[in-house]
C-alpha cells in the first residue's frame, strides 16, 4: 500500500502532520508514503492535482498496489484516523 500526501511548506496543518509521516514509516516499514510538495514546480504536480481533484491540503491518497485509490482524507487529521486505513488496507 502507498500514501500519496499532498502538502505545502506554507501551510500550518502539513507542517503538524510531518512528525507523524516519520512515526507511520518506522511503525509500517512496508507502507510507502511519497510526500509532493503543492508548493514546487514539480511539472507533474498540476497533471496529478487534476487527475486525483486535489482541492485542499493536505490529501492523503491511499492506493492498492496496482494504483487505485482506495480512500482519502484532508485536513488536519488524528493519527488514529490512518492507523485505520492503513489497518483496512494492509492485506490489498
Amino acid at each position: 500500500m502507498k500514501i500519496v500526501v499532498y502538502e505545502a511548506i506554507w501551510c500550518t496543518d502539513c507542517r503538524t502532520m510531518k512528525p507523524m509521516w516519520r512515526n507511520l514509516r518506522l511503525e509500517f516499514p512496508k507502507l510507502i508514503i511519497e510526500e509532493i510538495d503543492y508548493s514546487e514546480n514539480d511539472k507533474k504536480l498540476p497533471e496529478n492535482i487534476q487527475k486525483y481533484q486535489i482541492h485542499d491540503i493536505p490529501t492523503a491518497i491511499f492506493f492498492d498496489k496496482n494504483n487505485n485509490e482506495l480512500s482519502r482524507l484532508t485536513g488536519l487529521r488524528h493519527r488514529d484516523d490512518f492507523i485505520d486505513l492503513i489497518n483496512k488496507y494492509k492485506n490489498l
